[in-house]
């Protein structure tokens, strides 16, 4: 009797617990656009898992955005300028941009924007016809929503284009280089200075991810868009297994370095234990 009681009590505060995290991301991204930091702070001071990240380009609120807070982070820039400065600190999976932006028409922010981030981009709009629709698509943009679209066929939508573009991700396989370290992501082998490792597939996904966005802090969302086998818990340990990786092919020279309550950063060690292999890259060069 007394195990049966603690095995209720056990799983009745697990799903308590599942639904006040809920709340408390829903919470958190509610003043997100006020307040990207406290956001950040407060979903890593309660142990949630970081929801993907989505970049609202838009004067005011769409109602779609409720149902999106959910089970994103919704960040909301109000101008091109804000919008520029957000793809500075953060990599989004998917960026909204509505055709109410006061310093830039939809066209003109999306063709800013795409040369500084590439993904899916979504076009808010009050009232569009078909012709119209169909040159914002011929423009770039991924998806046309009209601003009074339901919320769950916003959700469902963007979950479409996420799997869109992991898909995409995965047909362009190819190779990546920085610091000197070339993986070749067909069969999965990373190479330094002559030296070859094969990795598994949530390493290679990881390592590809960096290499991608060397010097820029990538958001754990950003792993987790970018793997199917790889979800926002799981990115610290397969990180762990990939430095362990480069230590063995002796390319002491990259850091991947955490960045708390956000997701980790590949960049040149400046430690003098780098050096070496810092200046056996130049002579190479």
């Amino acid at each position: 009797m007394f195990s049966i009681r603690c095995i209720y009590m056990y799983l009745s505060r697990a799903h308590l617990s599942q639904r006040f995290q809920r709340c408390c991301i829903g919470a958190a991204t509610a003043d997100a656009a006020l307040s990207p930091a406290r956001f950040w702070w407060n979903t890593a001071r309660m142990g949630a898992v970081l929801p993907d990240l989505l970049l609202m380009v838009a004067a005011r609120d769409f109602e779609p955005a409720a149902e999106l807070r959910l089970h994103f982070d919704v960040r909301t820039a109000h101008s091109l300028v804000a919008a520029l400065a957000a793809l500075k600190v953060c990599t989004p999976q998917i960026v909204l941009i509505a055709e109410d932006v006061p310093d830039a028409p939809a066209l003109t922010l999306l063709r800013a924007l795409i040369h500084v981030w590439h993904g899916p981009y979504v076009l808010l709009a009050d009232d569009l016809d078909t012709a119209e629709e169909i040159i914002a698509l011929e423009a770039g943009f991924d998806d046309v929503w009209r601003a009074s679209i339901d919320q769950r066929l916003a959700l469902a939508r963007a979950r479409v284009l996420l799997r869109r573009s992991a898909r995409a991700a995965d047909a362009s396989l190819g190779s990546l280089h920085a610091f000197g370290i070339a993986l070749d992501r067909a069969r999965r082998v990373v190479a330094f200075q002559q030296r070859e490792l094969t990795l598994s597939p949530r390493e290679a996904d990881v390592l590809a991810t960096l290499l991608r966005q060397t010097g820029r802090v990538v958001e754990r969302s950003a792993f987790a868009a970018g793997s199917a086998s790889i979800s926002p818990a799981s990115v610290d340990m397969a990180v762990a297994r990939l430095r362990r990786r480069l230590a063995a092919l002796d390319a002491r020279h990259v850091s991947i370095e955490p960045v708390r309550g956000r997701g980790y950063c590949m960049r040149l060690r400046e430690a003098a234990a780098a050096r070496p292999a810092v200046q056996a890259l130049r002579g190479r060069g």
